[in-house]
């Protein structure tokens, strides 16, 4: 089963959340740990609330919620990955929350999410994306892609 872009807003900081997650049972956080490898993002919203975006099967992202449900984790989950294939431009929405502490990991999960775009897009989606906003707004990826398109 093929990766999906996921969201998941939680209702406190994330400084609160480590709190909670130390009082997990050990396997839960191990299972968790074991899910964040380098393909995700994270901060603090406006609001002082934790935002999480991970690039997981969604098997594990319904594993990941599960374990949250089970430790009373208030959040929500959303897979965003249709958006970000119809020109979602989710770096630009980041970038406001990038700062000296976590550029590395921005840099990281924006080189992982350039190449789960690249190996979900195919030349019907881009067409279609074409006729409905013009060759001039589709994306740089969309465009590489075309680019790179062989017969």
């Amino acid at each position: 089963m093929k990766k999906r872009v996921y969201r998941i807003h939680f209702i406190k900081s994330s400084f609160d959340l480590n709190e909670d997650y130390d009082s997990f049972p050990e396997q839960d956080r191990n299972t968790i740990s074991d899910m964040l490898p380098s393909g995700y993002f994270e901060y603090n919203n406006y609001e002082g609330k934790y935002t999480l975006f991970i690039i997981l099967k969604p098997t594990e992202a319904e594993r990941y919620s599960s374990i949250l449900d089970d430790n009373l984790v208030a959040h929500s989950i959303t897979d965003i990955s249709e958006d970000i294939l119809n020109g979602v431009d989710l770096n630009s929405a980041l970038i406001p929350f990038v700062g000296s502490l976590n550029i590395q990991r921005y840099k990281s999960f924006k080189t992982k999410l350039e190449k789960w775009i690249m190996s979900n897009l195919d030349i019907d989606h881009i067409l279609d994306r074409i006729n409905e906003v013009g060759m001039s707004n589709i994306s740089k990826l969309e465009k590489k892609f075309l680019d790179d398109y062989h017969i």
